[in-house]
């Protein structure tokens, strides 16, 4: 499932230079904005792969968010060569990608309860603690 689309896309281009792509590229729009979908998805899997299982699904608002303002961002850089009109996208997603990593979860997630039996890595040995085991201390 893609993490946004050509829409989400559109809504974060700067309206006159979606007017020239539109009158540009006519129906190879949604085409041309994919290919840049595509690539802000494998940007931001490759930034939150360390933290997160990926792709993500269901995808979540924040995420959409992302991808469509990296999508914006290198659509426009290839479209008019000029990337520094929509360099603040880029810098903003990448800033919410980090804060992703960060928190380890996605806004109005709930942390994952501990489980019975705290895991404990030491070296490249993974040692479980459970109850049984620490009564006998």
């Amino acid at each position: 499932m893609a993490y946004c689309t050509p829409e989400d896309v559109k809504g974060e281009l700067y309206l006159p230079l979606l007017a020239q792509m539109q009158a540009k590229l006519g129906s190879g729009l949604d085409a041309f904005l994919g290919a840049h979908i595509a690539r802000a998805e494998d940007y931001a899997d490759a930034i939150l792969s360390p933290a997160f299982e990926v792709p993500v699904s269901p995808v979540p608002r924040v995420l959409t968010t992302i991808a469509a303002k990296l999508a914006a961002f290198y659509a426009m850089a290839q479209y008019s060569e000029r990337e520094e009109i929509s360099r603040d996208r880029r810098d903003a997603a990448r800033e919410m990608l980090e804060a992703l990593v960060e928190a380890g979860r996605f806004p109005g997630q709930v942390p994952a309860a501990p489980q019975e039996g705290a895991r404990l890595r030491g070296g490249s040995d993974l040692a479980v603690f459970t109850q049984e085991r620490m009564e006998r201390w």
